[in-house]
């Protein structure tokens, strides 16, 4: 199976208040997708979990071309574009009906003995299981060095149970909403046209959190750190552009 292929329909819970499909429910629509790739494989996270394997993210980047509306069909199209010893590399494409590219992404995710929380070499047996397709939507993943002014520092707020994956950390979507904490004024003109994301050390149940924005020289480019007290555990940069205005 070279790519995989999924049709969803984006719902209410999806969009935002202007009827577009959010940015963190475009990666979270990704994310689904990969897992629904490789449980056609035989290599879900419950089979794969008997050996106390498991996969985390520490990587996304994103482009959008055109926010796709509520009520609109749209087509997802993922593969494996390489391995690395401890790492794979997996790409997205989102379509609409007419098999333009709205939105494509490139994820980086490291494979894990998940009792150690260390990472391991990929079994051969796994590995194969995947058809590689060596075409990337991206050279390379963003090397994040903030620069600007500080501009947002929320208030402190726990790890819950609702924010928790299968592997008992943070699900890497979560971090995508926290992102946006304090951005609601900016959200009214502007709209992600890129963003980039490293995660740097996963989130526990418990841990408390809080956000920071640093704003760019460019005006259209934003810096975010997720941090529990003065440790960084993931690491943003997302560049915006103005709403187009109706008539």
């Amino acid at each position: 199976m070279n790519k995989y292929f999924k049709t969803f329909i984006t719902n209410n819970c999806d969009t935002d208040e202007d009827g577009f499909l959010r940015v963190d429910r475009i990666l979270a629509h990704m994310a689904e997708t990969s897992t629904l790739h490789s449980n056609a494989l035989g290599l879900s996270i419950d089979e794969i979990r008997k050996n106390h394997y498991g996969w985390m993210l520490i990587n996304w980047e994103l482009e959008i071309e055109e926010y796709p509306r509520l009520n609109e069909t749209i087509n997802l199209v993922t593969w494996t574009s390489g391995f690395n010893k401890f790492y794979a590399r997996r790409e997205f494409l989102m379509l609409d009906l007419k098999d333009n590219i709205i939105a494509k992404a490139s994820s980086l995710w490291v494979f894990l003995d998940i009792n150690k929380r260390k990472p391991i070499r990929i079994p051969t047996n796994i590995t194969k299981k995947y058809s590689i397709l060596e075409e990337k939507n991206f050279s390379e993943f963003s090397r994040i060095e903030i620069q600007g002014e500080l501009t947002f520092n929320s208030d402190e707020f726990k790890v819950n149970l609702e924010d928790l994956d299968e592997n008992n950390h943070v699900n890497n979507i979560k971090y995508i909403e926290w992102l946006f904490l304090g951005l609601s004024d900016m959200q009214k003109e502007y709209k992600i046209r890129k963003l980039a994301i490293n995660y740097k050390k996963e989130l526990l149940m418990n841990d408390c959190v809080h956000t920071q924005i640093v704003e760019g020289k460019d005006a259209n480019i934003l810096y975010h750190k997720i941090l529990t007290e003065d440790n960084l555990n993931a690491l943003a940069c997302s560049f915006w552009e103005k709403k187009e205005t109706s008539n």
